[in-house]
């Protein structure tokens, strides 16, 4: 594993100075992105737009995915050494060591008298990030999309807490919260455009979608 920044532009383009294993995540991100234009376009004729129903279903189970491998790549921050340099920590605002070594880094947060060893159980954000993207997935292969919007906006509130947390609060970035809040956004926004989709089919055929 190895870690570069860009120099002076590294706060600016910090997500295009980090590489992970050889593929830089932001180039994942950049890569599911492509991919959903290119495959939500290849689809059958629906209320004049392209539009494939089981594209849509995979898709979404690909960014929940992508989303367990970025949490995964987070827990393994959280569990190392906070002595060692992590790979991510590419500027003094960008360092996931920080973040993911911090109070807020569990849930629930580390109170700030809590001593060590004191028995509590907190369990890891990136643990209910791995949970929350596999049920995710999960529900979009079973075709259960109002429940996976719902299960989406609970991730799109948990990581936008997060992110708020880490500009007001922690005052340093973890680039895989910043990626996951833009998987997620992803998720979101793909399911409300599959709902709304059926919803006009629906209206146009005189019929009535059920969730």
């Amino acid at each position: 594993m190895r870690a570069f920044s860009c120099g002076a532009k590294a706060v600016a383009f910090a997500p295009q100075c980090l590489w992970l294993d050889g593929f830089g995540g932001a180039e994942a991100v950049a890569f599911a992105l492509s991919f959903l234009a290119v495959i939500g376009g290849s689809s059958t004729r629906a209320i004049g737009v392209s539009y494939n129903e089981a594209a849509m279903r995979y898709l979404i189970a690909i960014l929940a995915l992508a989303g367990i491998f970025d949490s995964v790549l987070a827990l393994r921050i959280h569990n190392q050494n906070p002595a060692d340099a992590p790979p991510c920590a590419v500027t003094e605002k960008f360092d996931c060591g920080a973040v993911n070594h911090g109070r807020y880094a569990v849930f629930p947060p580390i109170g700030f008298d809590e001593p060590d060893h004191s028995g509590k159980i907190h369990i890891p954000v990136a643990v209910i990030g791995i949970l929350g993207y596999a049920l995710i997935a999960g529900l979009a292969l079973s075709k259960q999309y109002w429940l996976t919007l719902q299960a989406a906006e609970i991730g799109f509130a948990c990581a936008a807490f997060l992110s708020f947390l880490e500009a007001y609060v922690i005052e340093k970035w973890c680039i895989y919260c910043l990626y996951s809040m833009c998987i997620i956004s992803a998720i979101l926004v793909l399911t409300i455009a599959k709902l709304l989709t059926d919803y006009l089919r629906g209206r146009r055929s005189g019929e009535i979608v059920a969730p």
